[in-house]
């Protein structure tokens, strides 16, 4: 949702067509921001990994620049200005908990603090139903999930990129699988206490806060991540 919408607006402002191809099960608020912008949107998989292929297919055959969400040097270091923003803010900065999916905003993270504030450390947190990350670290190289659980839309990655993951590879972050229902409780309270719609992927980072203990005085901070969240799909959450 927030790679295409930043594609789709930014693709329009400089006059260049974009399709974006997206999973069938998609919340709808996503595709319909991102058509807002202009876009082409295409529906095709019922995963991630299955829209991509889609995606490499018509990049072939209509000739078109592919633009990757996450597995490219120049998305990855876009993604990593999370990080200098988070310290502008919060100089003393002593944890940053990341969400992951394919890992684009982990290895931004990664790279910029390990060479401009080394003393803060990273936390990566990846829903339980699809801890891509976690498996290839553990194995030593990416591998595609035996089964993938998509409610975590936007962290609901089979297999993490090349790139994202040598970067992980290189400065071992701190990884924490979250379950589903704490993702909920997360989403409910974000939005009843705080007043924060968060998508499932948006939460995912401050509900591993209860996964993860940081010990009594660090100065912590969790990356919400995105606000495309369906409010028809509050319900079903709250279940």
């Amino acid at each position: 949702g927030n790679h295409s919408q930043g594609l789709a607006y930014h693709a329009g402002r400089l006059g260049i067509p974009v399709t974006i191809v997206m999973p069938k099960s998609t919340p709808m608020i996503k595709v319909q921001l991102t058509r807002g912008h202009g876009a082409t949107v295409i529906l095709e998989g019922d995963t991630f990994d299955e829209a991509n292929a889609h995606a490499r297919l018509l990049e072939k055959q209509l000739d078109l620049t592919f633009v990757h969400p996450f597995d490219d040097p120049a998305v990855m270091a876009g993604q990593g200005t999370v990080a200098l923003e988070m310290l502008e803010d919060v100089p003393q900065l002593d944890t940053l908990c990341v969400p992951v999916g394919g890992g684009g905003m982990i290895a931004g993270c990664l790279t910029w603090l390990a060479d401009r504030h080394p003393g803060t450390k990273v936390v990566g947190a990846e829903p339980s139903g699809a801890a891509s990350m976690s498996i290839a670290l553990e194995a030593g190289r990416p591998r595609d999930l035996p089964r993938l659980d998509t409610f975590v839309d936007g962290a609901a990655v089979r297999r993490v990129g090349e790139l994202t993951f040598a970067i992980a590879q290189r400065f071992k972050p701190h990884m924490f699988s979250v379950p589903e229902g704490r993702i909920c409780s997360e989403m409910l309270a974000l939005y009843q206490s705080d007043g924060v719609i968060a998508e499932p992927a948006g939460a995912l980072a401050s509900a591993a806060l209860g996964v993860y203990r940081p010990s009594a005085g660090r100065v912590v901070v969790a990356v919400v991540s995105g606000g495309n969240n369906d409010l028809s799909r509050y319900a079903e959450i709250e279940e």
